[in-house]
Protein backbone atom coordinates (compact mmCIF):
# COMPACT_ATOMS: atom_id res chain seq x y z
CA UNK A 1 0.00 0.00 0.00
CA UNK A 2 3.06 2.49 0.83
CA UNK A 3 4.73 1.51 -2.30
CA UNK A 4 1.47 2.52 -4.72
CA UNK A 5 1.12 6.03 -2.41
CA UNK A 6 5.54 6.71 -3.56
CA UNK A 7 4.44 5.90 -6.56
CA UNK A 8 2.13 8.26 -7.29
CA UNK A 9 3.78 11.32 -5.60
CA UNK A 10 7.03 10.43 -8.25
CA UNK A 11 4.59 10.54 -10.87
CA UNK A 12 2.80 13.97 -9.38
CA UNK A 13 6.47 15.65 -9.12
CA UNK A 14 7.11 14.38 -12.87
CA UNK A 15 3.77 15.76 -13.98
CA UNK A 16 4.61 19.41 -11.82
CA UNK A 17 7.89 19.69 -13.49
CA UNK A 18 6.70 19.23 -16.81
CA UNK A 19 3.89 21.26 -16.27
CA UNK A 20 6.55 24.48 -15.37
CA UNK A 21 8.60 23.76 -18.43
CA UNK A 22 5.35 23.84 -20.90
CA UNK A 23 4.50 26.81 -19.37
CA UNK A 24 7.51 28.68 -18.98
CA UNK A 25 7.49 28.07 -22.90
CA UNK A 26 9.90 25.78 -23.32
CA UNK A 27 13.86 25.53 -23.46
CA UNK A 28 14.93 29.53 -24.25
CA UNK A 29 17.12 29.00 -27.61
CA UNK A 30 18.82 32.36 -27.21
CA UNK A 31 20.82 30.93 -24.17
CA UNK A 32 24.20 30.50 -25.78
CA UNK A 33 25.90 27.39 -25.65
CA UNK A 34 28.12 27.34 -23.37
CA UNK A 35 31.80 28.19 -24.64
CA UNK A 36 33.79 25.58 -26.21
CA UNK A 37 37.18 25.67 -24.23
CA UNK A 38 39.80 27.31 -27.09
CA UNK A 39 42.71 24.42 -26.96
CA UNK A 40 45.67 26.24 -25.33
CA UNK A 41 48.67 26.56 -27.83
CA UNK A 42 51.10 24.72 -26.69
CA UNK A 43 54.30 27.48 -27.47
CA UNK A 44 56.63 25.39 -29.58
CA UNK A 45 60.33 25.45 -28.93
CA UNK A 46 62.56 27.26 -31.36
CA UNK A 47 65.50 25.03 -32.41
CA UNK A 48 68.76 26.40 -31.45
CA UNK A 49 70.77 26.93 -34.50
CA UNK A 50 73.98 25.23 -33.80
CA UNK A 51 76.60 26.98 -34.67
CA UNK A 52 79.41 25.87 -36.67
CA UNK A 53 82.98 26.36 -35.45
CA UNK A 54 84.71 28.98 -37.02
CA UNK A 55 87.82 27.51 -38.73
CA UNK A 56 91.02 28.83 -37.26
CA UNK A 57 92.85 31.22 -39.88
CA UNK A 58 95.31 29.47 -42.24
CA UNK A 59 98.15 30.85 -41.18
CA UNK A 60 100.50 32.73 -44.25
CA UNK A 61 103.07 31.46 -45.41
CA UNK A 62 106.39 33.40 -45.01
CA UNK A 63 108.73 33.47 -48.09
CA UNK A 64 112.07 32.38 -46.89
CA UNK A 65 114.61 34.99 -48.79
CA UNK A 66 117.06 32.41 -50.90
CA UNK A 67 120.48 33.79 -50.30
CA UNK A 68 122.03 35.10 -53.33
CA UNK A 69 125.32 33.22 -53.51
CA UNK A 70 128.17 35.36 -53.82
CA UNK A 71 129.85 36.10 -57.02
CA UNK A 72 133.07 33.73 -57.72
CA UNK A 73 136.07 35.17 -58.53
CA UNK A 74 137.53 33.72 -61.42
CA UNK A 75 141.57 32.92 -61.50
CA UNK A 76 141.35 32.93 -65.46
CA UNK A 77 141.93 35.77 -67.60
CA UNK A 78 139.15 37.93 -68.09
CA UNK A 79 139.60 37.93 -71.95
CA UNK A 80 137.19 35.04 -73.60
CA UNK A 81 139.26 32.36 -75.03
CA UNK A 82 139.68 33.58 -78.70
CA UNK A 83 139.16 37.30 -78.29
CA UNK A 84 142.19 39.41 -78.37
CA UNK A 85 142.66 43.20 -77.16
CA UNK A 86 144.65 45.64 -78.72
CA UNK A 87 146.17 45.88 -75.21
CA UNK A 88 147.49 42.23 -76.41
CA UNK A 89 149.69 43.64 -78.94
CA UNK A 90 152.39 45.94 -76.67
CA UNK A 91 154.68 47.27 -79.93
CA UNK A 92 154.62 47.53 -83.84
CA UNK A 93 157.66 48.65 -85.75
CA UNK A 94 158.39 49.08 -89.33
CA UNK A 95 162.08 48.70 -91.15
CA UNK A 96 162.84 48.89 -94.68
CA UNK A 97 166.21 48.73 -95.87
CA UNK A 98 166.77 52.03 -97.51
CA UNK A 99 164.57 55.58 -97.34
CA UNK A 100 164.57 55.97 -100.72
CA UNK A 101 163.80 53.77 -104.20
CA UNK A 102 164.25 54.33 -107.59
CA UNK A 103 161.94 53.00 -109.89
CA UNK A 104 161.20 48.78 -110.04
CA UNK A 105 163.66 48.89 -106.91
CA UNK A 106 163.54 45.58 -104.73
CA UNK A 107 162.33 46.35 -101.08
CA UNK A 108 162.58 44.30 -98.36
CA UNK A 109 160.16 45.37 -95.50
CA UNK A 110 160.59 44.08 -91.70
CA UNK A 111 157.21 44.06 -89.74
CA UNK A 112 158.15 43.64 -85.71
CA UNK A 113 155.52 42.98 -83.52
CA UNK A 114 155.57 42.09 -79.60
CA UNK A 115 152.75 39.87 -78.24
CA UNK A 116 151.20 40.06 -74.91
CA UNK A 117 150.28 36.44 -74.97
CA UNK A 118 150.45 33.74 -77.75
CA UNK A 119 147.79 35.10 -80.67
CA UNK A 120 146.18 32.69 -83.33
CA UNK A 121 144.55 34.10 -86.72
CA UNK A 122 146.15 37.62 -86.32
CA UNK A 123 146.17 39.28 -89.45
CA UNK A 124 149.21 41.36 -90.41
CA UNK A 125 148.56 43.94 -93.59
CA UNK A 126 150.90 46.74 -95.61
CA UNK A 127 148.41 49.09 -97.68
CA UNK A 128 149.73 52.56 -99.11
CA UNK A 129 152.37 54.09 -102.24
CA UNK A 130 148.84 55.47 -103.48
CA UNK A 131 148.66 56.65 -107.01
CA UNK A 132 147.00 59.62 -108.63
CA UNK A 133 144.15 57.90 -108.90
CA UNK A 134 143.37 56.89 -105.51
CA UNK A 135 144.74 53.42 -106.17
CA UNK A 136 147.13 51.46 -103.64
CA UNK A 137 149.85 50.22 -105.28
CA UNK A 138 150.93 48.36 -102.17
CA UNK A 139 148.29 46.21 -100.60
CA UNK A 140 149.06 42.48 -99.33
CA UNK A 141 148.24 41.00 -96.34
CA UNK A 142 148.75 37.27 -94.15
CA UNK A 143 147.17 36.09 -91.25
CA UNK A 144 149.49 34.42 -88.73
CA UNK A 145 149.89 33.24 -85.23
CA UNK A 146 152.09 35.17 -83.03
CA UNK A 147 154.04 33.81 -80.49
CA UNK A 148 154.45 35.32 -76.76
CA UNK A 149 156.74 38.16 -76.95
CA UNK A 150 159.16 39.42 -79.75
CA UNK A 151 158.59 38.18 -83.87
CA UNK A 152 159.58 39.62 -86.83
CA UNK A 153 157.88 39.31 -90.43
CA UNK A 154 159.61 39.91 -93.57
CA UNK A 155 157.69 41.11 -96.83
CA UNK A 156 158.82 42.65 -100.35
CA UNK A 157 157.87 45.08 -102.31
CA UNK A 158 158.89 45.92 -106.12
CA UNK A 159 158.98 49.65 -106.40
CA UNK A 160 156.86 50.54 -109.64
CA UNK A 161 158.14 52.89 -112.44
CA UNK A 162 157.39 57.00 -112.51
CA UNK A 163 155.32 56.74 -115.56
CA UNK A 164 151.94 58.29 -116.63
CA UNK A 165 150.46 54.34 -116.61
CA UNK A 166 151.41 53.82 -112.83
CA UNK A 167 150.41 56.94 -111.75
CA UNK A 168 152.83 57.62 -109.63
CA UNK A 169 154.65 60.20 -108.80
CA UNK A 170 158.44 61.10 -107.67
CA UNK A 171 158.53 62.15 -104.31
CA UNK A 172 157.83 60.58 -100.29
CA UNK A 173 155.07 57.93 -100.46
CA UNK A 174 153.71 56.38 -97.28
CA UNK A 175 151.91 52.94 -96.60
CA UNK A 176 150.75 51.50 -93.74
CA UNK A 177 151.41 48.18 -91.66
CA UNK A 178 148.09 47.58 -89.23
CA UNK A 179 147.92 43.92 -87.23
CA UNK A 180 143.99 43.56 -86.81
CA UNK A 181 141.82 40.14 -85.75
CA UNK A 182 138.53 39.48 -87.07
CA UNK A 183 138.71 42.82 -88.68
CA UNK A 184 139.37 45.04 -85.73
CA UNK A 185 142.28 47.07 -85.97
CA UNK A 186 144.61 46.41 -82.50
CA UNK A 187 147.99 48.61 -83.73
CA UNK A 188 149.17 49.89 -86.86
CA UNK A 189 152.11 52.20 -87.93
CA UNK A 190 152.82 54.32 -90.71
CA UNK A 191 155.95 53.95 -92.70
CA UNK A 192 157.35 56.83 -95.03
CA UNK A 193 159.48 56.60 -98.14
CA UNK A 194 160.88 58.11 -101.18
CA UNK A 195 161.22 57.64 -105.00
CA UNK A 196 163.09 58.94 -106.48
CA UNK A 197 164.24 59.23 -110.41
CA UNK A 198 167.10 57.40 -111.79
Amino acid sequence: MKTWILVVVLLAVVMAAAAIVVYSGGIDRNVPPAPTPTPVATPMSTPTPVQTPTPAPTPFATPVATPTPAPTQSLASPTPSGAVLPEDITSLEVYTDGDSYHALDQMAIVVNITAARRLQGVNVSLVGITNSRGRNIMDTQMTLDLPQGESEQHFGFNVPSCTTCTGISYGLHNFTVTVSYNGAPLKSVVKTIEIRQA
